[in-house]
């Protein structure tokens, strides 16, 4: 065939493939979500490093370890309710709002339950005396959270409102930080802040749910009906508890041991990466309802779409990891200015921590949407004991780096085990090589364009011109190993 004409040919079946694409399900709940969520990074982004700036390392710190506590506290009020609640809607869609106050309403119980304990605590523990007050009022933030309807909007796929939700409370506390915040003292204020931003978010996700559905809930609290709930999501406290295990102790355990000022340091290294991990749970949260819904009626897709993610989050994360490591140090000082120039060595091996995250999550979905919930739970769990056993004496030795090195070993063995029980319980592959090795091309020369611009351009115009390359390079390479649909392996 001449080349002419296959390429005409090629270019049509793209055309073809990309139109189908855009107008499924999954894709228009990605792409509207991920438009939205873009803009409400950035504000977050603007908040992170406004308080970085204004607050100094020592009370950032502070800011952070009380947050990092509250977890734990909020953890006893979620047990694994929105995960359990996301598969309930995406396959009850015209249930959605008596499923939201059923789970909101157990969730509320717990609430107060919760917040008695967290007071009786934070009154009687002296190692907690400097953040007290701080507990105490950021503490109201899981009355708040009991009510939030985001994982509603996940199950119906519905992300948009979702991310348009977090846009307008962020940018509410950005205004009231900007306004209100401008020392280190004023870390109450700072507080609540945040929770008026988290209140707004709240209130325009209850009026959409409300329009979204004919007629409110039953506001009877069935006795059964939370028992089952329990039930159904007791087992996924400890995936839950290992998740904040995962997020928090490193942070508490680099304050308590290192001091307020090396959490502070390690705080703003986390902040960034947890803006990674949003998109990776952008993805997940616009793939999984299909999955829970697709699976069961048609096993045989589960490999495909397994893969199809699996490449995705290689083909975004790989160049994020190499490139974001060569560039850790340009981008801290850039943000964060000259005094948090220890945050590079964190943040750099904390990128390859999101890169296993990343990798892992595809198999982690496909394993939840089919119930077979207790290897995700085994890994997470096995994966905190691990990351809990090695800070507990690296954070001593190497501090906030030892803490990050903790992390990535702890990932990198849940990715593994995710894999393998993935691969024989639902016989789910990885990537071929024709997808992966465009991939790693690319991302090659992508970092060698990085190595040679890191010190003669701006941080954020590398960051530019990586991308560019990175896209032409793999679009080129995928060009040039094109199969049609006759050829294909």
């Amino acid at each position: 065939m001449p080349a002419g004409k296959g390429m005409v040919e090629m270019l049509a079946e793209l055309r073809a493939q990309a139109r189908d694409l855009l107008r499924h399900r999954v894709t228009r709940n990605f792409l509207s979500g991920a438009i939205l969520q873009v803009l409400s990074q950035a504000v977050s982004l603007a908040i992170v490093v406004y308080l970085a700036r204004v607050l100094g390392p020592t009370s950032y710190g502070l800011l952070n370890m009380t947050m990092a506590i509250m977890a734990y506290f909020i953890l006893l009020m979620t047990f694994g309710l929105p995960i359990i609640g996301i598969r309930e809607v995406a396959r009850k869609n015209d249930a959605s709002m008596q499923i939201w106050w059923d789970i909101a309403a157990l969730r509320t119980a717990l609430a107060i339950v919760t917040y008695a304990i967290l007071i009786v605590i934070a009154l009687s523990v002296p190692a907690l005396h400097d953040m007290r007050v701080l507990l105490i009022l950021y503490g109201t933030s899981m009355f708040i959270i009991a009510l939030f309807p985001d994982w509603t909007f996940i199950g119906l796929e519905r992300m948009a409102w979702v991310a348009l939700a977090q846009l307008i409370g962020s940018a509410l506390t950005l205004g009231l930080l900007v306004a209100l915040v401008h020392s280190s003292g004023n870390l109450k204020i700072a507080i609540v802040c945040v929770l008026a931003g988290s209140v707004l978010g709240l209130l325009i996700l209850l009026v959409r749910l409300r329009q979204l559905n004919s007629s409110g809930p039953r506001l009877v609290i069935q006795r059964a009906r939370l028992y089952e709930l329990i039930r159904v999501a007791f087992p996924f406290i400890f995936a839950s508890l290992s998740s904040q295990v995962y997020g928090n102790a490193d942070l508490i355990l680099v304050g308590f041991i290192r001091g307020k000022a090396q959490a502070g340091i390690y705080a703003a290294a986390y902040k960034v990466i947890n803006l990674l991990a949003i998109l990776i749970a952008l993805i997940s949260q616009a793939t999984y309802p299909a999955m829970a819904r697709v699976f069961k009626s048609d096993p045989e897709k589960r490999n495909a779409f397994a893969r199809a993610m699996t490449a995705a989050m290689l083909a975004i994360f790989l160049p994020i990891a190499l490139g974001g490591t060569l560039i850790a140090g340009n981008l801290t000082r850039f943000f964060y200015g000259a005094k948090y120039a220890a945050t590079a060595e964190p943040m750099a091996i904390l990128l390859w921590y999101v890169f296993f995250s990343a990798l892992s999550i595809s198999f982690a979905n496909a394993l939840l949407a089919t119930n077979e919930d207790r290897p995700y739970i085994t890994a997470i769990t096995v994966g905190a004991i691990i990351d809990l056993a090695l800070i507990s004496f690296m954070v001593p030795l190497w501090g906030a780096n030892g803490a990050a090195i903790a992390m990535v070993i702890a990932e990198s063995f849940i990715l593994v085990y995710l894999g393998i029980q993935a691969h024989r319980k639902l016989k789910i592959g990885f990537m071929r090589a024709r997808v992966f090795l465009p991939i790693l091309v690319s991302t090659l020369v992508m970092t060698a364009v990085v190595w040679a611009l890191r010190k003669h351009l701006m941080v954020l115009l590398v960051i530019v011109c990586a991308t560019l390359v990175y896209g032409l390079t793999l679009g080129a390479c995928f060009f040039l190993t094109y199969k049609g649909p006759g050829q294909e392996a």
